[in-house]
Order: C-alpha cells, then structure tokens, then sequence
C-alpha cells in the first residue's frame, strides 16, 4: 500500500521519530504498544489503529485486544479505531480538542502515576 495524501517513509530513525511526535498535535499509530504510549507518555491525543488477522495483518488480534485492555484501565487521550469509517470523523474531532485546550504544563508525573497504576492492574 502506497498513500497518497500524505508522506510516508517505511522506517524512521528513533531520535527522529520522537521529534515528530514532540511536535504532533495528534499521533495515529498501529497497535505496537511502543509507539502509543510513546505519544500518551506526552500527552498527544492518539488513536490507534491496531492490525488485524481478518486483514491478514496479523496472526491475531492481539494488539487489537491489548489496546481495548490499555484503553479500558486508563484515563489516556486514547482512542482504538477498527472501522476505517470512523478515522476522519475522529481525526477532526482530536485535533479540534487539541488546537482548544493546549497545557502548559508538563504530563510526566500524571503520565508515570497512570502508567504505574496501569501496570499493577495487568499483573
């Protein structure tokens, strides 16, 4: 798949990446935990849009089910997409949320907090 509204590349250096997502008003990510709470970490709005085996994306759904649990046990501006139908629609609404309520302040603590208390109820 080649898109064609936007720029893609098929890897980006770390350090580059997180620069992108320091500056994102809003992060779309696959499943891979690793990126999305990347960008929850720095309290972007993230939808994720996680592969799936009806797609033959995957072998599973696993990073379907493991999103919906994240998701589910935590407050993170987090949203799971599966119907593509649903992506535009919600891309506005995040990045209107976005561009009206920008903090100031720093998310780290509130971050680890959620995180910590997250992890604790997985175990």
């Amino acid at each position: 798949y080649e898109p064609k509204h936007c720029k893609a590349n098929a890897l980006i250096p770390a350090q580059e990446m997180a620069s992108y997502m320091q500056n994102a008003d809003l992060v779309i990510s696959h499943g891979g935990p690793a990126t999305y709470m990347a960008a929850v970490a720095k309290d972007k709005p993230t939808i994720v849009v996680p592969r799936l085996s009806k797609y033959s994306e995957h072998v599973n759904d696993h990073q379907l089910d493991f999103a919906n649990k994240i998701n589910k046990a935590s407050d993170y501006n987090l949203t799971v997409v599966t119907d593509m139908d649903e992506l535009a629609p919600l891309i506005h609404e995040k990045m209107h949320n976005a561009n009206t309520s920008k903090l100031a302040n720093s998310n780290t603590e509130h971050f680890i907090a959620q995180f910590t208390n997250l992890l604790e109820s997985l175990i």
